[in-house]
């Protein structure tokens, strides 16, 4: 199998996550945990970590992504108006991505109305965050026809922040956001994070968590 068929193959696996794995940090609680590949224009083909938690105290989702075991890790703060925006968005990139295969078309623009202003970008370390981030906003590119997009064999959903210096124990770090997803990728994540099954991922999480009181 030649390479570019490889990564057509495993760019179009939906993520893979431990959704029935739902637990409890403190305050938090774990609505999955999972992996998926990404095609990226200077790494290559990439494991990335995926994760969301839900802060109760805070009412504040919190999304964490590492590529590879190698790169920074980085929690992203979500708000529930910020997470709504997030689901469009997707939407969005799944109904252009169907336009852009029928119509063969090869564009590369920020989805309307995509930014989301002001969010928390915090350093991690492992599944720990750090006690404060920066602020950023957060951008959502279709790309049909830049080097990543050229090597998955399909358009791809770009989410990004600008870059901000975090401040941990020893150093000054640089972190951005910077997360590839396939249509098929990008459906799964949003089944996952649609208010339904949020709701019942927090209520299955609080009933297990009531067991050990």
């Amino acid at each position: 199998m030649k390479l570019r068929e490889r990564i057509c193959l495993q760019m179009g696996c939906i993520l893979v996550l431990c959704f029935i794995s739902v637990g409890l940090y403190g305050e938090e609680l774990t609505l999955f945990k999972g992996s998926y590949l990404s095609v990226n224009a200077f790494l290559g083909t990439q494991n990335v970590a995926l994760e969301m938690r839900f802060a109760t105290d805070e009412n504040m989702y919190y999304l964490f992504y590492q590529i590879a075991v190698t790169g920074t890790p980085v929690w992203i703060a979500l708000t529930e108006n910020d997470l709504a925006i997030f689901r469009n968005n997707m939407k969005k990139f799944i109904e252009w991505e169907a336009i852009a295969r029928k119509e063969n078309a090869n564009i590369s623009r920020e989805l309307p109305e995509s930014a989301i202003n002001e969010v928390n970008v915090i350093q991690g370390s492992g599944s720990q965050r750090a006690e404060s981030g920066n602020l950023s906003d957060l951008f959502f590119r279709f790309d049909t026809n830049t080097q990543a997009t050229r090597m998955a064999g399909m358009p791809l959903l770009l989410i990004a922040s600008n870059q901000v210096t975090s401040r941990n124990t020893y150093n000054m770090v640089t972190i951005q956001v910077m997360i590839n997803l396939t249509s098929a990728q990008a459906q799964a994540l949003l089944t996952e994070i649609e208010p339904a099954n949020i709701k019942r991922n927090i209520e299955k999480a609080k009933s297990q968590s009531n067991l050990f009181h």
